[in-house]
């Protein structure tokens, strides 16, 4: 293995390992099956592309727009429905989370920490902000 495509597959793991133990996962149980199974999620060829797309960059927000246009790259085998569906099904089950902001497409956010968002509309972006900087003065 060359010095550059371990430097990839160490990022690759470095992410899945930062995503396992965010959903409470071990060491394990870090690859894009074991996740989708500790989800109840059955391991089709689809929502295994689309996992690996959605997790492989770590945290963010994403449209399945944005989802799609990853997808057509990697010539992931999915349609624009399949997208749509997997979107869904990752977010009733809690593997991701669903934001809506009135007049823009839903986003969904691979981040399950507890945090809050702020949306910038000129720039129609979305940034989190721990918890932990968010206080009430009374």
């Amino acid at each position: 293995m060359g010095v550059q495509s371990k430097l990839m597959h160490y990022d690759h793991t470095r992410k899945l390992f930062q995503i396992a133990s965010e959903r409470g996962l071990s060491l394990g149980e870090i690859n894009a099956a074991s996740l989708l199974r500790r989800f109840r999620i059955r391991p089709t060829k689809q929502r295994l592309a689309l996992a690996a797309l959605l997790f492989a960059k770590g945290n963010r927000h994403i449209t399945a727009e944005e989802l799609w246009s990853e997808a057509k790259v990697t010539k992931a085998p999915v349609s624009y429905a399949t997208i749509y569906n997997v979107l869904n099904l990752f977010s009733s089950a809690g593997l991701i989370r669903s934001l809506t902001v009135e007049g823009h497409p839903t986003i969904y956010d691979t981040n399950m920490t507890p945090h809050h968002h702020l949306f910038f509309e000129d720039k129609v972006t979305i940034v989190d902000l721990p918890s932990s900087a968010i206080g009430v003065n009374r």
